[in-house]
């Protein structure tokens, strides 16, 4: 029935009509005039009411065909345009610093942050801090390139020199809460130059997810031009949040030692 290519509203409308009798069998292209043009829907139609046995029958499987729609519509994901930067009036998009924002205040179980560069952290991440503060059992989890930020640093280029200089500067910059996130990191970005640790995206709760070009940057979320989609769908969650979780077991994305410490 879903293949009927009548909208759902000339569906209902036709519906009232059989079963006020304004319209009877057998459906012609004219008969159906009023309710669609084309001559594939008709045929379905007429045969559905030789299949129902009655106008009424009918009229009661138009209605189910409308009523399947909205389900279907209700099951879909949600989806929705954010961007940052320079616009039209009217735009259908949302803010990139709202949208942040918002997901971090609405976190009841679980956030995922992922981000190639950091800065302006104090500020984006206030609201994370303060949800933290009000779940003890939320937990947040955070990924980055080290390396980002700590090529004028001096010093040595181990991995254990980029994790201690990275944890100077997540808590005097990025970093405001009494409790710590978890931080990881790809450590190839360190041992080879080539590769760059480049997800950006945001996960809540492992049922909203946050795909951007932004990093995690007052400018990046307020004055550049960036693109991002927010997903409100589960199953797209938990696939996206496992990509994580996989590297994190397997050892390919490893933790930043010294964080704990600050807790």
């Amino acid at each position: 029935m879903e293949s009927l290519e009548v909208p759902s509203e000339t569906l209902l409308q036709l519906a009232d009509a059989l079963e006020a009798g304004h319209v009877r069998g057998p459906l012609t292209k004219f008969g159906l005039r009023a309710f669609t043009t084309s001559a594939s829907a008709v045929r379905s139609l007429e045969a559905l009411r030789q299949t129902a046995g009655s106008e009424a029958a009918l009229a009661a499987m138009c209605r189910l065909v409308v009523a399947e729609r909205a389900a279907t519509m209700a099951r879909a994901p949600r989806v929705e345009l954010v961007w940052t930067g320079p616009e039209r009036a009217g735009a259908s998009s949302r803010d990139t610093k709202v949208v942040v924002a918002e997901l971090f205040a609405r976190a009841r179980r679980s956030v995922l942050v992922s981000s190639y560069s950091l800065s302006g952290g104090a500020t984006l991440f206030a609201p994370l801090a303060a949800r933290m503060a009000e779940i003890p059992a939320l937990r947040v989890r955070m990924f980055f390139d080290l390396t980002v930020g700590d090529d004028g640093m001096s010093g040595p280029r181990t991995r254990e020199a980029h994790e201690a200089r990275f944890v100077q500067r997540f808590r005097k910059w990025h970093w405001r809460g009494a409790r710590v996130p978890e931080v990881f990191h790809d450590p190839r970005t360190i041992d080879d130059d080539r590769i760059s640790f480049h997800a950006k995206c945001i996960v809540i709760d492992e049922e909203i997810a946050f795909v951007t070009s932004a990093n995690t940057s007052v400018v990046a979320q307020q004055e550049n031009i960036e693109a991002g989609v927010l997903i409100e769908d589960r199953l797209f969650a938990l696939a996206l949040g496992k990509q994580f979780d996989d590297l994190v077991t397997a050892g390919l994305l490893v933790p930043v030692q010294g964080l704990s410490a600050l807790r």
